[in-house]
């Protein structure tokens, strides 16, 4: 019987020890995971039904011009026979449009700055009210809603809305598929630049879909429920 208290107190001492050694090399709560990242290459990493391999993180301290990345982490991010390879991108003091927030299916990802030696990888559960950008062909799921970039076309030359020589040299067009409770809705819109405006309103049922930023192959999205709805 002692051998076995031995035994047992030996396996809780282990198991704690180990519980606090992953506690410190990544955070985690019931939406959000954080881990620390090392410049170059660093470990695949398991969160939930995704592995995420950080190919590499690149640095520099003083970047090129204001177009150019302070950091920049190349991801690759797996979920059962679904791949996804991308890039993360900071800019330092400036709100850029860039990649960051990413969405993918249920996630997003970014990237958190807590002092100039530590760089972590954060992936958030996809929320109302956050902005989040998504590239053409993916998918971004937020509660029972799937927005789906469905399709872009790239048109050059285009005129004013009232036919009048227009600033912008070309525009795009953007299909988004809409799904929830079984419903379908596909929604069409231009890009920003076409109607001079820095933001877009869509509608379809309860959801309101904020366009903020348009590029040919990314979105910046904001999603919230309509006043009543649940």
């Amino acid at each position: 019987m002692i051998l076995k208290k031995i035994k047992i107190v030996l396996i809780l001492l282990l198991s704690m020890g180990a519980i606090g050694y992953a506690q410190t090399k990544k955070t985690m709560n019931n939406n959000t995971f954080k881990a620390p990242l090392n410049k170059g290459e660093n470990k695949l990493i398991h969160y939930k039904t995704l592995t995420i391999t950080p190919v590499n993180l690149f640095i520099q301290d003083k970047p090129w011009n204001d177009r150019s990345a302070s950091i920049q982490l190349e991801l690759n991010i797996e979920e059962g026979a679904k791949k996804f390879h991308t890039f993360l991108w900071y800019f330092e003091g400036k709100d850029q449009a860039i990649n960051y927030p990413l969405a993918w299916g249920n996630y997003v990802f970014s990237l958190e700055i807590k002092d100039q030696e530590t760089v972590q990888l954060v992936v958030d559960t996809l929320s109302f009210g956050k902005p989040f950008f998504i590239y053409f062909g993916q998918d971004a799921i937020i509660g029972d809603l799937k927005i789906n970039f469905k399709e872009v076309v790239d048109v050059m030359d285009a005129p004013s809305l009232d036919g009048s020589p227009s600033d912008a040299e070309s525009y795009a067009e953007y299909d988004l598929v809409l799904s929830a409770n079984k419903e379908q809705k596909k929604l069409s819109f231009n890009s920003l630049n076409f109607y001079n405006k820095t933001e877009m309103l869509l509608e379809w049922n309860e959801f309101e879909i904020k366009v903020l930023y348009t590029e040919i192959n990314s979105l910046k999205l904001m999603v919230n429920k309509k006043s009543g709805g649940k």
